[in-house]
């Protein structure tokens, strides 16, 4: 007996290590990669078309056949349950005992006995016109009575004898439209609002553009019947034109309204509009944008009229009169510009003439006072330009100039008594209330001008710190500098060092000295993300002496390699960590990472096919050069979330809460709908991919609200 009871003792416990791991399996079957539970539903949007006396059925554009076909019995159709009923996504017994029917779908049900014509929907009872049947050992339900009450739209078609079924799933998206298009002109609209599915067909008119404004859909519509472009919005389930014959040359956003600027064709001119969410108002006839900049609540505008004439005017938000813009210049047409610490700084030319003169705005007054023309003619790059400590500086002719009020004067350094230093210069930049000039070379003149002769030190180039002629010092010693830049308030230089040439890049963030490494080639780009600078360069291997792409890293005043011989292909910053991908050349593979608070190769051998960076979501898609099986990734930090395998996507949209539309091809070998487009609505919260539309030839689609 106590063997009996051991026995049995280590049975129990057997069962439980085997139940555990059979947990276990569960768990790592059902929620699969890093803990998601990524499934499909493609029961909640139903598009079913079965014909009278055929087996076969369309169900999402997949062809179905049936073991017997659908046939009419008192002028009601029937079909077999098990079909209907699935098709629908309901999961459906046989209660043998009863000779019923149960289908249960996420807490709804229906009861149906054969040769019965009263059935129960969720113990409601309900008459049927048609009793259910058993006909050559098959089972037929009333296909109207089901789908009805699964929610679903019954139409018949008697030419085809045959029937249509759709249902639209209820998701809170807000408003989105899709916009296929057809053969022969024949384009369709698709709007989902949540709630339904609606087709408008655009007869003969395509969309040329379109923008989402404040919950308004405003677009170009090309009308093949007329040839004419119509602006146009969509409001209360139509197209609405707003202006006939216009053909839209740019739009931006001032003062919390759309700002719209085109050539109205009928009227021969080019005109500008406002759209505040609600209404399109003219703002001014016979107006064509040249060059706009927004600074300070004003928007500087470059206006040009069909008379030829240019003009340039100012808008300000804050005052009474916001839509009515004043002039600043009856003549200066902008080139470029910067701004300084609210003012802009702009080159340009005249309406007349051939001077190129350098002009300012003060944005704190919208009155002719506050623009001013700073040199006559003078024909400089804009990025040759310094405001430090309110001071202009400029390099003109590779010289140093300080403009004052009696125009450009020379900075020259005082070597000794009588005796100057001009320097050869070649780029300037503002750094923290200091200027840094790149010196090349440089002569010892005399209070005239003239070159001094005599036994004085070759003037090397370097980087020069300066505040004042009699407060500079060497930044940089021995150096040629080939550029500036600064991110993230750091400062960077790259040149080339003294006799040996060799290239280098130095960092300096205000606050220690500036720390280099050298080889660097040249910088491609660089971001910032959580108090890192992260830097992608070409370099040059000591050991090949061959050229390479980098990544570099800049930390706690440190530079270090990140991943080297790399092409970046992709990077972006997410929330506090960077993710990027690229081609490593060495092992001939494309790789995945993300840095945060540590460096993580996600993916070892992926190519990126899809990038595309959501507010704070970045979704990635790609596939494996071996298997060729195509993933999708989400990122919300430095960690992948696995989401599906066998898409490829399209494109992303943000709708309404979680919600996203995702369009994809199916790459699935064993899928019916391998290679098929695809139209998914996807829940952040579940992770669910919900089957919208089978075969859309989408071109483009939109958040409307």
């Amino acid at each position: 007996m106590k063997d009996i009871f051991l026995n049995l003792k280590r049975i129990v416990k057997n069962s439980k290590v085997l139940w555990s791991f059979f947990i276990l399996l569960l768990f790592l079957f059902v929620f699969g990669k890093n803990g998601v539970q990524a499934k499909i539903i493609n029961n909640e949007f139903v598009d079913l078309t079965f014909t009278i006396d055929s087996k076969d059925y369309l169900t999402r554009s997949i062809k179905k056949k049936m073991d017997i076909a659908p046939f009419i019995e008192n002028g009601y159709t029937l079909v077999p349950f098990r079909t209907i009923f699935e098709e629908l996504g309901y999961t459906v017994r046989w209660d043998d005992s009863e000779r019923s029917i149960i289908a249960v779908k996420m807490g709804s049900q229906m009861k149906l006995y054969i040769d019965n014509n009263v059935a129960f929907v969720n113990g409601e009872q309900k008459v049927m016109t048609v009793a259910p049947k058993i006909v050559s050992g098959r089972t037929f339900v009333p296909l109207r009575f089901v789908s009805e009450n699964a929610g679903a739209n019954v139409v018949w078609d008697d030419a085809k004898k045959a029937i249509y079924i759709t249902r639209v799933g209820k998701y809170e998206t807000g408003g989105v439209l899709f916009y296929e298009k057809g053969k022969n002109n024949n384009n369709t609209v698709y709007v989902y609002d949540g709630n339904d599915f609606k087709v408008i067909p655009l007869n003969n008119k395509s969309i040329v553009n379109w923008y989402s404004y404040k919950g308004r859909i405003l677009l170009t519509m090309f009308d093949s019947t007329t040839s004419k472009n119509n602006f146009a919005q969509y409001k209360d389930g139509r197209f609405e034109i707003l202006i006939n014959d216009f053909d839209i040359q740019e739009t931006f956003e001032y003062n919390n309204n759309l700002l719209i600027h085109g050539y109205d064709r009928e009227q021969k001119f080019n005109k500008l509009y406002r759209f505040d969410g609600e209404s399109l108002t003219l703002i001014e006839n016979n107006f064509y944008v040249g060059k706009h900049i927004e600074v300070n609540g004003k928007l500087l505008v470059n206006k040009y009229d069909n008379t030829r004439n240019y003009t340039l005017l100012v808008f300000d938000k804050n005052s009474s009169n916001p839509w009515t813009p004043k002039v600043l210049s009856d003549d200066f047409i902008i080139k470029d510009y910067v701004i300084f610490d609210n003012v802009v700084y702009m080159t340009g030319v005249l309406e007349t003439g051939k001077d190129k003169p350098l002009a300012s705005y003060n944005s704190f007054g919208t009155d002719k006072s506050y623009f001013k023309i700073l040199l006559g003619d003078t024909d400089i790059n804009i990025n040759d330009l310094a405001v430090c400590r309110n001071e202009i500086y400029i390099v003109k002719s590779g010289k140093l100039y300080k403009l004052t009020n009696s125009g450009l004067n020379k900075v020259l350094f005082e070597y000794r008594k009588n005796v100057y230093i001009e320097y050869s210069v070649t780029k300037i930049i503002a750094y923290k209330d200091k200027l840094y000039v790149a010196v090349k070379g440089g002569s010892y003149i005399d209070s005239n001008g003239k070159t001094v002769k005599g036994d004085y030190p070759k003037i090397s180039s370097f980087v020069m710190e300066y505040e004042n002629t009699a407060s500079t010092r060497v930044f940089i010693k021995d150096f040629t500098l080939k550029e500036f830049r600064i991110e993230s308030d750091i400062l960077l230089s790259l040149g080339t060092i003294g006799s040996s040439k060799d290239s280098a890049l130095y960092i300096y963030n205000g606050v220690n000295d500036p720390t280099f490494t050298l080889d660097v080639l040249s910088i491609k780009n660089t971001l910032s993300v959580n108090n890192k600078l992260f830097i992608d360069v070409t370099d040059k291997s000591r050991i090949t002496d061959k050229q390479r792409d980098t990544m570099l890293i800049y930390e706690g005043n440190t530079i270090r390699n990140l991943v080297v011989d790399m092409k970046t292909k992709y990077w972006d910053s997410v929330r506090d960590s960077l993710v990027f991908s690229g081609y490593e050349a060495g092992i001939n593979a494309n790789k995945l990472y993300s840095y945060g608070y540590a460096f993580n190769e996600l993916l070892g051998n992926f190519d990126v096919k899809y990038w595309n960076k959501i507010e704070d979501t970045l979704f990635v898609c790609g596939s494996s050069p071996l298997d060729k099986k195509f993933e999708i990734y989400k990122f919300n930090n430095a960690n992948k979330i696995a989401l599906q395998d066998n898409l490829e996507i399209i494109k992303v949209i943000k709708a309404k809460g979680n919600y996203y539309l995702i369009y994809a091809y199916d790459r699935d070998n064993q899928s019916p709908l391998k290679g098929k487009k695809i139209l998914y609505i996807y829940d952040d919260s579940t992770r669910d991919f919900i089957e919208m539309k089978v075969n859309m030839e989408i071109s483009d689609m939109i958040f409307m609200q």
